[in-house]
């Protein structure tokens, strides 16, 4: 694991800096505290800068815990 942690959504995105992160990482995201219109949730990766969560709801707001594997 490279690094963990949690994250809040802002109108059903928030990125994460993980300066780190490879571009073959893997991110697993698990809701702790589901708020707003809650949405399904994707990440994208920044390689050696951070990863992003993306919901399918603008109006998500949850609160996200994230690790980051390879």
């Amino acid at each position: 694991m490279i690094a963990r942690g949690e994250a809040t959504m802002v109108a059903g995105t928030q990125t994460v800096a993980v300066p780190r992160i490879p571009a073959n990482a893997v991110v697993i995201l698990s809701p702790r505290s589901l708020l707003g219109t809650i949405g399904a949730l994707a990440w994208s990766i920044n390689a050696g800068v951070s990863f992003t969560i993306t919901s399918t709801s603008i109006l998500d707001l949850s609160v996200v815990r994230w690790a980051v594997i390879v």
